[in-house]
């Protein structure tokens, strides 16, 4: 519970075949929707053709 403590967002991504792999990944002050937002925006423009179709959090604060 440290003032300035850094998360880490990851955004996974699993083939066809079920294997996964690294879609993005962005460390941050606070864990935020604008965060998270700002993540999807990074991805999309570094070329991610095909939207996300679950999402799933791990329940820690401010997701």
């Amino acid at each position: 519970m440290e003032p300035q403590a850094e998360c880490m967002l990851v955004i996974l991504g699993a083939t066809p075949e079920g294997k996964k792999e690294l879609v993005g990944f962005q460390t941050v002050v606070r864990e935020s929707a604008q965060s998270r937002c700002e993540l999807l925006i990074d991805i999309k423009a570094r070329g991610l053709a095909v939207p996300p179709e679950i999402a799933v959090g791990d329940g820690a604060m401010g997701f």
